[in-house]
């Protein structure tokens, strides 16, 4: 295919492409992909009124075993560039008519061919590589011409190494101090899907935003975060585009700690001034609504597939029912929570158990875990009752609705993020210990949906 053929975004009055510019790879050039794989791009970029997201990391793959399969970290980093060049060859004239559809399944397909090689290359790129791509990346930023248009390819790239080792850095301390058999994470992955069947039809509550700590998981100085499925996109342009499935958001990161120096933000209507909370390297894994968690917010691979490079499949199952255990209690009101085992006490004795026996890895049983998951999978779901509220509007729980923000307690050992300070200061309410803010949100099925009036509640 020649140069002159491809069509790339570009500003007026640009120079062609700069050799010199390209410090790490060669110019890229079109990549021949194969026609059946063209053709089955091209009906994607234009048949669908919404973005099937399964459908675009199936698309990934196919193009990535077929095309990336035996390239070393380098050439796959070059391949990529070359077909982005390709498709964007494919989707330019599409664009124009199926517009923004086209450039978000166009992106979509981009950053998952990104997401997959920074998988399978992550831990193999030198630290120096590392570098030399954030450098290139750099140098492309800085640049007006046509050779900017690659700049947020690398970016992604770049991005998705940096989120992969991180991951793989997760996965690998897992592995070095928690056991489980074979049997048993079969039986956690039943459990699992039950549990997920639950939070699925009885989501009364939206998402608590919150984070707590987890000694059977991580580190004394972690957190994990728990927020609502929008609440981590910084763009609102693409609310529209975000998986529709998507329950909510799994982060991984440093406890967060108040600020002692810094400008405080102040709550506009009582002038209330607090310190907001600051968070460090968060890393975010979207739960969707067939219990998977995916690798990022616009992602849909899976990162169970790298517990499965690392043959931690089991460990990925255990982790993954803790962490649903703990979604469904944050989507419950904190007094019938309290009514229920603690996973905090629970992982805490396991923990202690294990450095009884003097054993390093923390043997995760049978015993364990049905202690928390049984009584939150098998106990009826008491009936919703508020005085304030009629039996129509207790209707809301089935039909499809929307919901406003609202103020909702956490269970013990739970608290308000940074996000959720922020989110509630916007809407001029302050925060007391112990409560977080519910995101607005849709609630209930699409069947038979009656669109009923919203109404905020707040029961302090």
């Amino acid at each position: 295919m020649d140069r002159e053929k491809l069509v790339l975004p570009q500003p007026e009055n640009t120079d062609l492409f700069r050799e010199e510019l390209w410090l790490l790879f060669d110019k890229p050039n079109p990549y021949t992909m194969d026609q059946d794989l063209k053709d089955n791009l091209t009906l994607n970029l234009i048949s669908f009124k919404t973005i099937d997201w399964d459908q675009q990391i199936t698309l990934a793959e196919d193009v990535y075993n077929r095309h990336f399969q035996g390239l070393n970290y380098q050439e796959a980093s070059q391949r990529y560039l070359d077909l982005a060049y390709t498709i964007n060859n494919i989707h330019k004239p599409l664009e124009k008519k199926h517009k923004p559809r086209s450039i978000v399944v166009f992106n979509g397909l981009i950053g998952h061919l990104a997401d997959l090689v920074a998988m399978e290359h992550a831990e193999k790129i030198p630290e120096g590589f590392e570098a030399d791509l954030a450098n290139q990346t750099l140098a492309l930023f800085q640049h007006d011409g046509q050779d900017h248009w690659f700049f947020p390819k690398l970016n992604r790239l770049l991005s998705s190494i940096e989120q992969w080792k991180y991951t793989y850095n997760f996965i690998d301390s897992l592995k070095a101090n928690i056991s489980v058999d074979n049997e048993e994470a079969s039986l956690v992955k039943e459990y699992s899907g039950q549990l997920l069947d639950k939070i699925n039809q009885e989501r009364n509550y939206g998402i608590k935003n919150c984070y707590f700590q987890s000694p059977l998981f991580l580190n004394s100085n972690q957190a994990f975060y728990i927020y609502d499925e929008k609440l981590g996109l910084e763009d609102p342009s693409v609310f529209r585009f975000y998986p529709k499935d998507n329950i909510a958001n799994i982060g991984i990161g440093q406890k967060p700690t108040r600020e002692v120096k810094g400008k405080e933000l102040i709550h506009k209507k009582n002038e209330v001034k607090t310190k907001p909370i600051k968070v460090e390297s968060v890393v975010a894994f979207p739960l969707d609504g067939n219990g998977e968690l995916n690798f990022s917010v616009m992602s849909r691979l899976a990162i169970k597939k790298g517990f499965e490079k690392k043959d931690s499949e089991g460990i990925y199952e255990v982790w993954k029912m803790f962490m649903l255990s703990r979604i469904y209690d944050l989507t419950r009101k904190p007094e019938i929570v309290e009514k229920l085992p603690s996973i905090d006490r629970i992982e805490q004795e396991i923990v202690d158990q294990n450095e009884e026996l003097g054993q390093k890895n923390k043997k995760i049983n049978k015993a364990s875990f049905t202690r928390f998951i049984l009584p939150r999978i098998k106990t009826p779901e008491p009936e919703i009752s508020e005085e304030h509220e009629t039996t129509q509007e207790n209707k809301r729980f089935i039909d499809r609705h929307h919901v406003v923000w609202f103020v909702r307690n956490l269970p013990l050992g739970y608290h308000a993020t940074e996000k959720a300070l922020d989110y509630a200061l916007e809407h001029n309410v302050f925060l007391k210990e112990g409560e977080t803010i519910v995101r607005e949100h849709f609630r209930g099925t699409d069947t038979g949906a009656q669109r009923l009036p919203a109404k905020a509640l707040f029961k302090r």
